[in-house]
C-alpha cells in the first residue's frame, strides 16, 4: 500500500494499517513520508489562514532564552522542566526561543530521538500556528503552554520552523519551548540505544530484539500468543534496493522495500509512530524473524555497520475494521464513531465533510477487498493512493465544517468498501 502523508507520519501517516496488505515500511522512511503528507494536508488551509490574518512568512530574528536549564517563565507563563508523553517517554527542556509581534523563527538540527515542541504567547487572542516550509503542521490555543498540546518532530529530521500568532489584531511576544528525549518508560525495550515502547496502539510489547552490526537476520521469541500481533521494524544502514521480510515459523507475512540509509549509531526510538503489519496468531508461543534480502528475495550481504531489529506487539483487535485508539505523532487519538462514513461494496466514489475543532486525525481507505486502488483528496489536495486496501492517515491541522473529503475506487474490487473516519486527540 502506497499511503499518503507516508506521524507522528505520517497513520499520519502512509501511515498504513496493513492488516490487508503485505508492507512494513522502514521506520525512518515511514516517518519522513508521514511528515510530508502532513505538510501536504495542511498546505492549502494554512495558506488561507495566514493570508487572511495578513501575516508575512519572512519573520524577524528570534532570540534564544538562557540558561540551558528550563527558565521558570517565558512570555509570562510557567515553563515545565520536563514532559511525559502518552508512550511513557520523558522529554527534558532543551532550549527556548522568544520572538516579538506574534512571530518566532527557529531551525533545529536532526536528532536521532526527535523533539517535542511547545508554543505559548503573552496575549490570549487568536491562535498559534507552527509552520514548516510555508505549511502549518500544528496549532495551539494562545496563552500558556497547554497541557498535552505539544508537537512531535520525528527522529532524523532537520526542521526550519516558525511560530505565528494569527487571527488577532493584537499579536504579542510568542515562545517556542524545545524538549529532547531524556529517558524511556520502565516498560520499554532498550538495546544499545535502540528502543521499542512498551505499548503502541493499545497493544503491549510481547518481544523485541536488535541485531549486532552486520547481522543479516534477527529472531524474536514471543512467550505468549494473542488474538493478533503487530510487527514493528528498526533498520539503519541498509542500502536502497534491499528489503526486509518478516516471517513467523517459516510463513512470510510482510515485506518492507526501499532500504534505510540513516546512521546506525546513537539512541533511536524504533516504533512510536510507524506503520506495521498485523496478523492473527494462534495461542501459545511463536517465533518471528526479520531478514535482509535483495529485490528478488534472496539473502543479501549486510554492510558492516548496518543494523536491524524487530518488535512484536499483541492485543490490537484485527477483527475491528478501525481501531478504537491509535498512537501517532506522540499523541493518542480516539475514534469518533459518529464520524465514520462507509460506502457500499464496490461503490466507486464517496464524498463527505468533516470538521469541528482541530487538530484531527483523519483515517481513510477501503475495507473488505485486497484489490483495487483508492485515491483520497482533502479539500481538493490528494493525500494518497492506497493499493490493495488498508488505511491512510492525515493530521488535519485546522479543520472546519466545510472540509471536504472525496474518494475514488479504481480497478476490479467488488467487495471493497470506501470509508472515512475522524479520530480526536485524547492524550
Amino acid at each position: 500500500m502506497n499511503t499518503l502523508h507516508e506521524l507522528l507520519a505520517e497513520r499520519a501517516d502512509a501511515v498504513a494499517d496493513t492488516a490487508h496488505h503485505e508492507r512494513v515500511p522502514a521506520v525512518r522512511r515511514r516517518i519522513a513520508v508521514a511528515r510530508n503528507r502532513r505538510r501536504a494536508t495542511a498546505a492549502g488551509i494554512a495558506a488561507a489562514i495566514i493570508a487572511v490574518a495578513g501575516v508575512a512568512l519572512t519573520l524577524p530574528h528570534s532570540h534564544r532564552v538562557q540558561p540551558a536549564d528550563a527558565p521558570s517563565r517565558m512570555v509570562g507563563h510557567d515553563v515545565p522542566a520536563s514532559v511525559l508523553t502518552t508512550l511513557n517517554a520523558t522529554y527534558d527542556y532543551h532550549a527556548g526561543y522568544v520572538g516579538h509581534d506574534g512571530r518566532v523563527k527557529v531551525t533545529l538540527p536532526a536528532r536521532d530521538t526527535g523533539y517535542l515542541l511547545w508554543m505559548a504567547s503573552r496575549t490570549d487572542t487568536g491562535r498559534l500556528l507552527l509552520v514548516e516550509g510555508g505549511d502549518a503542521v500544528w496549532q495551539a490555543s494562545p496563552g500558556a503552554f497547554t497541557d498535552g498540546a505539544y508537537y512531535w518532530v520525528a527522529p532524523g529530521q532537520t526542521v526550519h520552523l516558525k511560530v505565528v500568532q494569527v487571527a488577532t489584531n493584537d499579536p504579542g511576544d510568542v515562545a517556542l519551548a524545545v524538549y529532547t528525549f531524556a529517558r524511556p518508560g520502565t516498560d520499554w525495550f532498550v538495546d544499545d540505544g535502540v528502543m521499542f515502547p512498551g505499548g503502541v496502539n493499545g497493544g503491549e510489547l510481547a518481544g523485541a530484539a536488535v541485531g549486532d552490526p552486520g547481522q543479516r537476520s534477527v529472531t524474536v521469541h514471543a512467550a505468549k500468543g494473542a488474538r493478533s500481533v503487530e510487527f514493528y521494524l528498526y533498520c539503519a544502514g541498509i542500502p536502497r534496493g534491499a528489503q526486509l521480510a518478516v516471517s513467523t515459523d517459516g510463513e512470510r507475512h510482510s515485506v518492507s522495500r526501499g532500504g534505510c540509509e540513516g546512521s546506525a549509531t546513537g539512541a533511536t526510538i524504533a516504533a512510536p509512530d510507524n506503520s506495521s503489519t498485523g496478523v492473527h496468531m494462534p495461542a501459545g508461543a511463536f517465533t518471528a524473524t526479520v531478514e535482509v534480502q535483495d529485490a528478488e528475495g534472496d539473502p543479501l550481504d549486510m554492510p558492516e555497520n548496518a543494523r536491524i531489529g524487530l518488535g512484536i506487539y499483541r492485543g490490537h483487535d484485527l477483527n475491528a475494521e478501525l481501531p478504537g485508539t491509535v498512537d501517532r505523532g506522540g499523541h493518542t487519538w480516539a475514534l469518533d464513531r459518529s464520524t465514520v462514513t462507509t460506502g457500499r461494496p464496490g461503490q466507486r466514489r464517496l464524498s463527505t465533510k468533516i470538521g469541528a475543532e482541530a487538530p484531527l486525525l483523519v483515517a481513510y481507505g477501503s475495507h473488505g477487498g485486497a484489490r483495487g486502488t483508492v485515491r483520497t483528496w482533502l479539500d481538493g489536495q490528494e493525500q494518497a493512493r492506497n493499493q490493495g486496501g488498508g488505511t491512510g492517515w492525515t493530521v488535519l491541522v485546522d479543520g472546519t465544517d466545510e472540509t471536504a473529503v472525496r474518494q475514488q475506487l479504481i480497478g476490479n474490487a467488488p467487495r471493497a468498501r470506501l470509508f472515512v473516519a475522524v479520530y480526536r486527540m485524547v492524550g
